[in-house]
């Protein structure tokens, strides 16, 4: 009986499922694992084993695998989870054990949170709970803005950001720093624009627009999705809503949290390794 060894994976295995994958002989009416398993005469846990590893680490990220090949992937899973039992390897135990320290000293925090919602009227009116405006909350975290702002907005369109202009300007000449984060693509091309002729011109060194957005042949490869506005640290929105038309006109039925705490930080330091990775627009 065959070993999943490391000599088996990287001599039989992966070369088999690159193949697979580039000649889509996967989509002959059979699945990826019952065509794995054909080919390389595995024992069904052991092919299990290997896609498991192998599907999104070696294979989906260094393969150009056309766009239905997720589909068939995710029904995979379902084929793995069915009849594998797995066991965690001692680095993922240890991984599990830092995870769960982090979320125990999560607990220690003292934050205020709220529920945000913008919704269409007549929603609004059944919705019979305390909760903030999603464009109010926007326009007061802009306008009490002390050092600096950082916002995520894949999806931002220059009528959303009409609405808070006149707070970013006045931030912006009062000395606040402005981070935005959006996607450089055509529909984001007149709101990059706007913000460029406006907020940048007034304090250049106050002011970045940088995109984290890539693409190639298939469809996106790596891009920003997160809503956020991080004001000083300190306070943070986080939720579907972003600075967008149809999100805060309540055309959209967008739901996300105020947070004012230490916690704010740790969405902070998430912005600023995204931003890391961004490029200037």
């Amino acid at each position: 009986m065959k070993e999943l060894t490391p000599e088996l994976i990287n001599k039989e295995i992966v070369p088999a499922i690159k193949e697979l994958f580039q000649t889509r002989k996967y989509l002959n009416g059979s699945s990826i694992i019952q065509v794995f398993i054909k080919k390389l005469n595995l024992p069904h846990d052991i092919a299990e084993e290997a896609l498991r590893l192998l599907i999104g680490e070696k294979v989906l990220l260094n393969v150009k695998q056309p766009k239905d090949l997720y589909s068939d992937y995710f029904k995979l899973n379902y084929e793995i989870i069915d009849s594998y039992i797995y066991t965690p390897s001692p680095e993922e135990e240890q991984e599990s054990e830092i995870i769960k320290s982090g979320i125990k000293s999560l607990s220690t925090y003292k934050e205020e949170v709220y529920p945000v919602f913008e919704l269409p009227p007549h929603i609004i009116r059944q919705l019979n709970v305390d909760f903030i405006r999603q464009k109010e909350l926007f326009r007061n975290l802009i306008s009490g803005a002390k050092k600096e702002i950082k916002i995520t907005s894949p999806f931002m369109d220059e009528t959303g950001l009409a609405n808070y202009i006149y707070e970013l300007i006045e931030k912006c000449k009062n000395g606040v720093k402005i981070k935005i984060l959006t996607r450089n693509d055509e529909s984001r091309k007149r709101v990059i624009n706007l913000l460029k002729s406006t907020l940048s011109k007034i304090n250049p060194d106050l002011v970045e627009i940088r995109s984290y957005h890539e693409t190639d042949e298939f469809g996106v490869t790596e891009s920003i999705h997160s809503k956020m506005i991080i004001v000083d640290d300190i306070e943070v929105y986080i939720g579907s809503g972003e600075i967008r038309k149809n999100s805060i006109f309540g055309v959209l039925c967008e739901a996300g949290i105020y947070i004012k705490g230490p916690i704010a930080k740790i969405y902070s330091k998430f912005f600023d390794v995204i931003w890391g990775e961004s490029h200037p627009v």
